[in-house]
């Protein structure tokens, strides 16, 4: 039987690291970590545990063949899953990072990942110390991604491991994407961040 799951009530601007080791404890053991980001609610695990990985698909009943975005603390972490950071990218990285802007990018063996620096203090100390996150909205796939701790499905709470209720997420919607694996940029949605596309 599972145990219940654990809610840690938590100011994401200002805390205390005895406030979030259960979290961090819980993510460097292959757990499954609910936070909020600058964006939205997420659901995430490190992406050093397949298993986990594999455990947010079956929470959120997320099609297995849609990528899982990963959270990473800074620009310069980039390089570690990126096949290539060219110049270019690095600039964008940049200006537009931290933020609600996720690029999706070739990693090491060829396939495309998408990669974000969020912009809430919470998940920023979190990812320095845990390392890159694979992270998903906490709905079900197809809902309405949640801005509201109290939204988050009961389902949802119950596949993680750890539930940070930081109250309400600033953006309150999800990032915007952007496909730059290729020679000009291309806007695969629209969301809370901005891109400046040249006119064509």
């Amino acid at each position: 039987m599972k145990k219940k799951t654990q809610i840690l009530r938590v100011n994401p601007y200002k805390f205390a690291m005895k406030e979030i080791k259960p979290a961090i404890d819980a993510i460097n053991g292959g757990g499954i970590v609910i936070f909020p980001t600058d964006t939205v609610y997420g659901v995430g695990a490190s992406i050093k545990f397949q298993a986990s990985l594999h455990k947010i698909y079956d929470i959120k009943k997320r099609p297995i063949e849609k990528p899982l975005p990963i959270l990473i603390a800074s620009w310069h972490d980039a390089s570690r899953i990126a096949g290539r950071v060219t110049q270019r990218v690095r600039l964008w990285m940049k200006e537009y990072w931290p933020g609600p802007l996720t690029f999706v990018m070739n990693d090491r063996s060829g396939k495309k990942v998408g990669l974000r620096v969020p912009d809430l203090p919470i998940v920023l100390k979190i990812l320095q110390i845990c390392g890159p996150l694979a992270t998903t909205s906490a709905n079900i796939s197809g809902r309405v991604a949640v801005r509201d701790f109290n939204k988050i499905s009961d389902s949802i709470i119950e596949g993680a491991d750890i539930v940070i209720d930081g109250g309400t997420c600033p953006l309150g919607k999800e990032s915007t994407i952007v496909d730059i694996s290729g020679p000009q940029p291309i806007l695969l949605r629209q969301g809370g961040g901005f891109f400046p596309f040249e006119a064509e």
